[in-house]
């Protein structure tokens, strides 16, 4: 659950995934969104393995959030 595309999709809109859900809907536009995603994947030393380019990840990160998946 702690992969970046769920982090972005779940504080864009937590009550899609938990209805019933403590988290408020924060109203983060997608830059912010993939802002904290970005953050909370790098507390885990995500951010500093060698992968795909940042802007390329966050390009599909955005991209996958626009799709509704």
């Amino acid at each position: 659950m702690l992969q970046p595309q769920f982090i972005y999709r779940w504080v864009r809109n937590p009550q899609s995934f938990k209805p019933n859900t403590r988290m408020p809907n924060l109203g983060l536009s997608e830059e912010e969104a993939l802002a904290v995603a970005f953050y909370v994947s790098s507390l885990r030393g995500e951010g500093a393995h060698v992968g795909p380019d940042p802007v390329e990840k966050a390009s599909l990160i955005q991209n996958e959030g626009k799709s509704g998946k």
